[in-house]
């Protein structure tokens, strides 16, 4: 009797044993499965934040480029003097290709522009309006298909020509809402 009653409370001890280590087992396996939660949630945020810098970086080169090319446009081109369409085209050409590979959002552009035409006077801001139609109708032209004419008559040599027309016509046209808004 008392062998069976020893083998009984072994049995019943290493059932404890082996039902504790199942449960500590479980645990670590719960506890590991939360920490890969966290270090994924971790590396989530962090791509995140590089993807949104790298967005808020290309944003500002953008619009850096928009702002050189919309005060070219305003030192080179003047509506109704000699050779002024070949100024707009090389004007519009020099934008379309600094904006044709870049990253950018739309609006942040609009900004751009509309604080742009801020810092302009009530005659600056006329003349700006005339000048981004002009620049609007240039780009139009250069992606039809007298585009490559229009370069060399201009002498404008591009570098990523022929341009994404979808991509960057709303930025054109863009332009011209914007200046004629401020401008009226």
């Amino acid at each position: 009797m008392k062998k069976i009653l020893s083998i009984l409370l072994a049995s019943a001890m290493i059932c404890l044993l082996a039902a504790c280590g199942a449960e500590a087992t479980e645990i670590k396996t719960q506890e590991t499965a939360a920490a890969e939660v966290t270090a994924s949630t971790q590396e989530n945020t962090a791509d995140n934040t590089a993807s949104d810098a790298r967005k808020t970086l290309e944003n500002a080169a953008a619009s850096a480029i928009l702002e050189e090319g919309l005060e070219q446009l305003r030192q080179r081109y003047f509506p109704g003097t000699a050779g002024c369409s070949l100024n707009a085209a090389a004007c519009a050409a020099a934008l379309a290709d600094g904006l044709n590979d870049a990253d950018f959002d739309e609006d942040s552009l609009r900004n751009t522009v509309e604080a742009y035409v801020k810092t302009l006077s009530e005659e600056d801001r006329a003349l700006f309006a005339e000048q981004a139609e002009g620049l609007r109708s240039a780009f139009e032209t250069l992606t039809g298909e007298n585009g490559q004419g229009l370069l060399a008559d201009c002498g404008y040599a591009a570098v990523s020509y022929p341009w994404n027309a979808e991509k960057l016509t709303p930025v054109f046209e863009m332009i011209c809402d914007a200046a004629s808004v401020s401008g009226g």
